[in-house]
């Protein structure tokens, strides 16, 4: 990404909660919403001119091709290899050529599923979830920019003693804004440098990410499943 602040997003997996919170919690379907404010606090981002509004530099100048791959990396985590996406894709700024909003469904080889949504809204945008992970018994919420994490599950049964069933309550995990999303970013890019440590992430994670990517774009132009293509080696 051009912008600093969305390499903060690739160290999302140092923070996220082990699969086990929830039992079975990735055989049910999952969600992640990768959005934010043309008006916002990085209106600058996308005013006429900038580089995002820049045809020439398509795809990867659009916000849906830009930012997805850091809300990808971590339903990769918990769910495996993604094998086909289908869904549409669309515009939501007139001055911004490229692709700002999109709706995908995504299967994974695991059999499992998640869909993926991205969207820069023109103005005003509610504050919501950029994940949520819902299991066999609750539902996991890695909320926005505001930071959180929060499991819900059911209370004990008010009839059956020692069964779930009872008013469903939540219980935060952690609460980290944003911001916390570079702290481990900034500690492997120091250790490499100054130490010469390996970085914890590598280029081919990277790449992998950008497949998915590119099956959604692929797929919002022909409105049907599209294979996530292997990559390919040589010239």
């Amino acid at each position: 990404s051009p912008r600093t602040r969305g390499s903060g997003r690739r160290c999302w997996r140092r923070k996220l909660p082990s699969t086990g919170a929830i039992s079975a919690m990735c055989s049910l379907p999952g969600r992640a919403k990768y959005w934010e404010s043309a008006g916002g606090e990085w209106a600058c981002d996308y005013l006429p001119g900038t580089w995002r509004c820049d045809a020439s530099k398509l795809p990867a100048a659009s916000f849906t091709y830009d930012g997805a791959s850091h809300w990808i990396r971590p339903l990769r985590l918990w769910m495996g290899e993604v094998e086909s996406v289908v869904g549409l894709c669309g515009r939501t700024v007139d001055h911004m050529p490229g692709v700002s909003m999109s709706q995908h469904i995504l299967q994974f080889k695991s059999g499992r599923s998640a869909i993926f949504e991205s969207l820069l809204a023109p103005q005003a945008i509610s504050e919501q979830p950029f994940f949520s992970i819902q299991g066999s018994l609750g539902e996991l919420v890695l909320d926005g920019f505001g930071g959180g994490c929060h499991l819900h599950r059911a209370g004990p049964s008010s009839s059956v003693e020692g069964a779930p069933g009872g008013p469903t309550k939540a219980v935060e995990l952690c609460h980290e804004g944003w911001e916390a999303g570079y702290r481990g970013e900034w500690l492997d890019f120091v250790a490499a440098v100054l130490d010469g440590a390996p970085c914890g992430g590598c280029a081919a994670e990277a790449v992998e990410d950008l497949r998915v990517v590119e099956a959604i774009l692929l797929a919002g132009e022909t409105k049907r499943w599209e294979l996530v293509r292997p990559t390919t080696t040589g010239p």
